[in-house]
């Protein structure tokens, strides 16, 4: 009985490992990243089917580093005039470990600049020159630097390179420096009952070159995350406003200012478009000719807050409020 018993084991034995020789140790085991290898294999025969069908467009392919890429600029100054003789940095990323290769180039006559011949995933492009500053737009958005797409979507489909509507670079031109008086950033709580805030922009003349906030909300009454009724007012004492159109904004106009600026909302607005805040930029000019600049941001909760930045030429009838230094923009 135990020898039957035994010669059973041994047969059992022999039959698992010749099983074991005729299976494929690939089809057994993960390779390192945890991937089986036979669905690898599979997954990279279809993907060479696809690249090589008609179908297969590098333009629209996600995660293409081998994207070719056509790219046309042009480079403006704050007025609209071409730049000559920028430099155009720019790099394709054309590699999972790393960014690319840094190249330059230099802008034509009239501002205009091509890149052709490389490839890669997508191209970063910024703009520069002795003389000039780095440009935003109203949403504080680069208009000197920025990415586009390839190989891969960064928003609004790949690129699609057109000669005849290149992209467009801003650059602040420096004009003529004057000293200014500037004061940092300041936060004031402000009461909601439309009581009037007032201070001055200049440390000195602590009764002169007023400006005038007042708000009134309904917050207090509000269910939570609903909209209400809230009216923020900025007034010069002896003079006007007007509305910049950021903070690179430099140049005060002459004329055209009102005696107030009012930004409201009502619980009537869907709640999509509905914003208890708004960020805004103002020049100011005064009854003796002084010309200033205001950042505004300005929060209608129950607690209303302004946060303000100006930026006055006490040089009568100078509309010159471009900073002297870096610094002075950004206190």
């Amino acid at each position: 009985m135990k020898s039957k018993f035994i010669v059973t084991l041994i047969l059992f034995a022999i039959t698992f490992f010749a099983w074991m020789a005729t299976e494929d140790p690939q089809k057994s085991k993960l390779s390192d990243d945890g991937v089986n290898p036979e669905k690898r294999r599979t997954a990279e025969a279809l993907n060479s089917n696809y690249k090589n069908s008609p179908a297969f467009d590098a333009n629209k392919s996600v995660g293409r580093y081998d994207a070719p890429i056509t790219f046309y600029g042009l480079v403006l100054d704050q007025r609209g005039n071409p730049i000559p003789d920028a430099v155009i940095a720019y790099q394709a990323h054309n590699s999972p470990t790393s960014t690319g290769a840094k190249n330059e180039l230099l802008s034509a006559e009239d501002g205009r600049f091509s890149i052709v011949g490389e490839r890669g995933l997508s191209l970063y492009v910024s703009v520069s020159k002795i003389g000039y500053r780095p440009f935003q737009d109203e949403a504080s958005r680069s208009k000197t630097a920025r990415s586009f797409g390839f190989g891969v979507n960064l928003g609004g489909g790949t690129h699609k390179p057109d000669q005849a509507k290149p992209e467009i670079f801003e650059l602040q031109k420096i004009g003529k420096l004057e000293p200014l008086v500037v004061l940092p950033e300041r936060d004031f709580r402000i009461p909601s009952d439309g009581t009037v805030r007032s201070f001055s922009l200049h440390p000195d003349r602590a009764n002169e070159y007023m400006v005038q906030f007042l708000c009134m909300s309904e917050a207090s009454k509000a269910e939570l995350n609903q909209p209400y009724n809230w009216r923020c007012e900025l007034t010069v004492q002896g003079g006007g406003v007007f509305e910049a159109k950021g903070i690179d904004d430099f140049e005060a106009p002459e004329d055209r200012y009102k005696p107030i600026d009012i930004v409201t909302m009502t619980d009537k607005i869907s709640r999509s478009k509905w914003k208890d805040r708004f960020q805004k930029y103002y020049f100011i000019k005064f009854d003796d000719g002084v010309f200033a600049r205001l950042s505004v941001r300005m929060y209608a909760g129950k607690n209303p807050s302004i946060v303000v930045q100006s930026w006055l030429n006490p040089k009568p009838g100078s509309r010159n409020l471009e900073p002297t230094h870096e610094r002075e923009k950004s206190q």
